[in-house]
């Protein structure tokens, strides 16, 4: 009898099926689409709060880091990519005013070895009674070095100054 006993470094068995071996994909590649890319909705970069989002292998994600503070304050944002054990993956995070992928350009990245979490710390300052000072962030995790499925957990803090 043949048994399964590890997958190929990028692959693995999500749903435990001996039949289709390692069928899971975790180096997919995708592209930044506002149809695939998961959205986390929005946190307040000047007040505070938080979303978090666990998954599987590379994914693109959204985020809105909004002004509610009707004083001038500075916002500011982290974001935490938290590997499961024995899994290594990447952050990117990228800003854009016009709600488009990657139109802003990078913004920072992280890229820690092993299973240690990918931090991205950024603040910027408030443009004033003239205008509105949020910003959308776009956030790309890759995988480096994975070969169980086993998930990571992304967090993103608004107003960490």
């Amino acid at each position: 009898t043949c048994q399964l006993s590890s997958c190929d470094d990028l692959f693995c068995n999500m749903n435990g099926s001996l039949d289709d071996g390692c069928e899971y994909d975790l180096d997919t590649d995708p592209s930044c689409d506002e149809t695939t890319l998961i959205d986390l909705g929005s946190v307040s970069g000047d007040q505070g709060g938080s979303t978090s989002y666990a998954h599987s292998g590379e994914q693109w994600f959204k985020v809105q880091i909004t002004e509610d503070s009707s004083w001038v304050a500075g916002l500011s944002f982290k974001v935490t990519l938290s590997p499961a054990s024995g899994t290594d993956y990447d952050l990117e995070v990228y800003w854009d005013i016009d709600q488009s992928c990657g139109v802003g350009g990078e913004m920072d990245s992280s890229s820690q070895s092993g299973s240690a979490s990918d931090i991205v710390n950024f603040s910027w300052g408030d443009w004033g009674f003239w205008g509105n000072s949020s910003r959308w962030l776009y956030i790309r995790v890759l995988s480096h070095d994975a070969n169980i499925c086993d998930q990571f957990t992304l967090t993103v803090e608004g107003n960490t100054d």
